[in-house]
């Protein structure tokens, strides 16, 4: 457990507890959540590739098989420059990539995907950044008038933390910069391959 489940645990609120009292136990709870966010010490899942350390710190997954993998799909996108190339010549060459399985950050080796390889290569904590709050949950109705959430990418502009140079990148940041222009590139141009879906917002 990170520091703050520690603590977060520490002071649960019993089962018993009044409805007022677990409210206000939630609501700061989420305070403290976005307090070790902006100092960049909030633990979550992290994506293949990315290990927290005995001290607290992200750092590259030791396994030298993971961290060949990710500096390959990188390689690709700087060779091919789109995501469908990527996906296609990974799967030409039986090459197999790290998947997230399960909710603690667990993973197991498929064949590529592609919406996976997306993720991976819009993801900024691949060129050394800690970011949270890329996403935010809206309520709206449908069209039945009932009311629904559903989860929302935010700008960079909108992010609630972002820390660059927090650990060690597979990319540097320019690097990071230039592929999501170019991913943006594509989507615009709607550049794929046949049958290939676009290359995805960012």
């Amino acid at each position: 457990l990170g520091a703050l489940d520690k603590l977060l645990r520490k002071h649960e609120p019993s089962s018993s507890a009044s409805v007022d009292a677990i409210d206000k136990f939630l609501i700061a709870a989420g305070k403290l959540r976005r307090n070790f966010a902006r100092r960049g010490e909030l633990q979550r899942p992290l994506p293949p590739g990315y290990v927290w350390d005995e001290g607290g710190r992200m750092q590259k997954d030791p396994d030298a098989q993971v961290r060949s993998a990710i500096e390959l799909i990188f390689r690709r996108f700087a060779e091919l420059g789109t995501i469908h190339g990527v996906f296609v010549t990974l799967a030409e060459d039986g090459v197999e990539m790290p998947l997230m399985s399960g909710p603690r950050g667990k993973f197991r080796w498929s064949v590529p995907v592609y919406d996976a390889l997306r993720r991976l290569l819009i993801h900024p904590v691949y060129a050394g950044a800690y970011v949270y709050g890329r996403r935010q949950v809206e309520e709206f109705l449908d069209a039945e008038q009932r009311p629904r959430k559903r989860m929302r990418w935010r700008s960079r502009e909108e992010w609630t933390v972002l820390i660059r140079d927090h650990h060690e990148g597979y990319i540097s940041w320019d690097v990071y910069e230039r592929n999501q222009r170019q991913i943006a590139s594509n989507w615009h141009r709607g550049t794929r391959g046949a049958g290939a879906p676009r290359e995805g917002q960012i």
